[in-house]
């Protein structure tokens, strides 16, 4: 995987949800880590993350980066949305 060149590398995240890359591919070496800080088509569905992984998805991700967004409100995951904004 490591020696795949980025572009690919770019394919092969688009089939593979944020918190996957985030919470675990962003983990493993510092040149995957870098190839996501240039992957720009991030789909981001915080409807079910909880709070300390919605926390740092939106810390790491860059919002000129996401292509698709789903936020939404609960009556436990209230206050996110304005959180995110």
């Amino acid at each position: 995987l490591i020696s795949l060149p980025e572009e690919l590398l770019h394919l092969i995240f688009d089939h593979v949800d944020a918190q996957t890359l985030l919470l675990s591919v962003h983990q493993t070496c510092h040149r995957l880590r870098n190839v996501l800080s240039r992957y720009d088509r991030w789909r981001l569905d915080f409807r079910y993350l909880c709070k300390s992984d919605f926390d740092r998805l939106c810390r790491l991700v860059d919002p000129e980066k996401v292509n698709s967004l789903v936020l939404a409100d609960g009556k436990k995951k209230s206050g996110r949305i304005a959180s995110f904004l």
